[in-house]
């Protein structure tokens, strides 16, 4: 084996990026360090909030920045939101701004294919970060130069940062965070610098989890033809760009996700705000009837969805499952079409069985321990948060999608009326 490793590495040893590998073996063991010193409270905590607050700002340049407004043109930024986005880009040591939308703008004309910069198919650890390590791909290359960047060059914020990028990077990455904190409240050059490095760690695995984990796990209720997935776990690490089915099914969509209060989308609220005060405009959004016909003609059945969405929702499906089975079951005294207080429900289901097409409608006011049989014994929500199959069921069938559910936390459960021929769960 160790024969077959230093022949590999003789015939490709022109392939590799040495100064990445250096850089990235180098600084993991210097984080390790840094969180010792954490949890041993010889760091301060002014360091270990500093190096959170510049971190966050620099993630939200790439994914309200280089992401959704340079990459996407999801939405318009007057100068001072652009210059803003510009130097936050500095605390971050990636690339350019243009280097970078170039990159992903190659990443979403050539998903997963080898012009993909870190196409999944080659792995998850190339995915992930093997890609940084290694020579670009010829069609990488090839493909590359295919790309039109003439509106990020037309821009003199971008092409200031892009001519003067590693001086600037290394002064605002590396240099001033480290500087700061020894200044100001006398921290130690070791603990400055070697949190400093835990920053841009973080900032790089975040930034790359989109490449991986988000290629390679997660439910496609927008496009079962693509490998990217949906979430919500991965968007709550991200500011909210773990919606990946959505993004790649509608790109230019500023908020990179379709669910408002339940996507824990950070950059979404952060454009809004500024849209707010006149600093961001003309935001693209897709419409409710244009992300619906795409789930009905495209999206994936109930059960591809159920089975694909990873453990957590796995658990959650199952406790729902359980809680909903005794909720609506024949044996509470629920009767098929009577009530005491007499709700009416369509008998059709709103699916067929391949989940797909909508047959009827919900002539009662939404609950979600209401959501009954949009699919017999796989749509069945009884929970309010932002859980998959209470999203699925409000995409799939006609109900509100931002209902407050809160009021309707007291309805008797005996009071429901559900179709006599149906089955609660399989």
């Amino acid at each position: 084996m160790m024969a077959s490793i230093i022949s590999y590495y003789r015939g490709n040893k022109d392939k590799f990026v040495w100064k990445n590998i250096a850089l990235l073996f180098g600084f993991h063991p210097i984080a390790l360090f840094a969180l010792f010193r954490v949890l041993s409270g010889s760091a301060s905590l002014n360091t270990v909030l500093f190096n959170f607050a510049l971190g966050f700002l620099g993630f939200l340049s790439l994914t309200a920045g280089a992401h959704r407004l340079w990459s996407h043109k999801a939405y318009k930024a007057r100068w001072p939101l652009r210059l803003m986005l510009v130097l936050f880009n500095f605390l971050i040591y990636e690339t350019s701004v243009i280097n970078w939308c170039r990159d992903h703008r190659l990443h979403h004309k050539y998903s997963d294919t080898h012009a993909d910069p870190h196409n999944v198919n080659r792995g998850f650890f190339f995915s992930h970060i093997g890609w940084i390590m290694v020579r670009k791909h010829p069609e990488v290359k090839a493909k590359g130069k295919g790309i039109d960047l003439s509106d990020l060059y037309s821009d003199p914020l971008l092409t200031f940062q892009h001519k003067y990028y590693l001086p600037l990077m290394l002064l605002a990455c590396f240099i001033t965070p480290v500087a700061v904190p020894m200044y100001f409240w006398k921290e130690t050059f070791l603990n400055a610098f070697s949190l400093n490095i835990v920053r841009y760690l973080i900032i790089v695995h975040n930034t790359f989890t989109i490449n991986s984990f988000a290629h390679r796990f997660g439910y496609r209720p927008y496009n079962r033809f693509i490998v990217p997935g949906d979430s919500l776990n991965l968007s709550l690490v991200t500011c909210g760009e773990g919606f990946h089915n959505y993004h790649h099914t509608f790109p230019w969509d500023y908020r990179s996700a379709e669910f408002g209060k339940f996507s824990f989308n950070l950059t979404r609220r952060f454009i809004e705000f500024f849209n707010q005060i006149g600093w961001a405009h003309d935001l693209k959004f897709a419409s409710e009837d244009m992300i619906k016909k795409r789930v009905l003609r495209t999206g994936a059945n109930i059960e591809e969805v159920k089975m694909s969405a990873g453990l957590v929702w796995t658990i959650l499906f199952v406790v729902c499952a359980e809680v909903c089975s005794y909720a609506v079951s024949p044996n509470n005294d629920i009767e098929s079409g009577s009530s005491s207080d007499p709700v009416l429900l369509n008998s059709k289901l709103c699916v067929d069985k391949n989940g797909r097409r909508l047959y009827g409608e919900i002539a009662y006011k939404l609950d979600c321990r209401k959501f009954v049989h949009c699919a017999p014994g796989l749509a069945m929500i009884v929970f309010c948060q932002p859980g998959l199959l209470f999203n699925q069921a409000k995409k799939y069938c006609d109900w509100p999608r931002e209902a407050n559910c809160v009021e309707f936390s007291a309805v008797d459960p005996t009071k429901l009326v559900v179709p006599a021929n149906s089955i609660p769960w399989n």
